[in-house]
């Protein structure tokens, strides 16, 4: 194979590559796009938040199978101060995608 031979093959490569690019960005045009609904608190309100120091560290699914005293979850009085926006947020060892998230204090 000739500099020139791998040149092309190179260039036909990057020029399937925009082809493909094309036609996705043509599809995405026409599908339509959900809508989100709307946040459900806004900044400066109060909300009870279940919360305990494990929901933090905890893989997915690895919740512990018993808990003492000291390790059980409370409800939490907090002051939502901005929204997050749309995020991919594990909570408690559980996966939710798309949610809406807040910063409490």
């Amino acid at each position: 194979m000739k500099i020139a031979d791998g040149e092309s093959a190179r260039v036909r490569k990057v020029e399937g590559y925009m082809e493909r690019a094309d036609i996705v960005a043509r599809a995405t045009k026409t599908m339509p796009v959900p809508k989100l609904p709307p946040p459900k608190f806004g900044n400066g309100q109060i909300a009870l938040q279940w919360w305990a120091s494990w929901f933090t560290p905890c893989a997915l699914d690895a919740a512990p199978r018993q808990y003492s005293k000291k390790q059980r979850p409370s409800w939490y009085v907090g002051e939502v101060e901005t929204y997050g926006g749309i995020m991919d947020v594990t909570y408690a060892g559980v996966e939710e995608k798309a949610t809406h998230a807040y910063y409490v204090h």
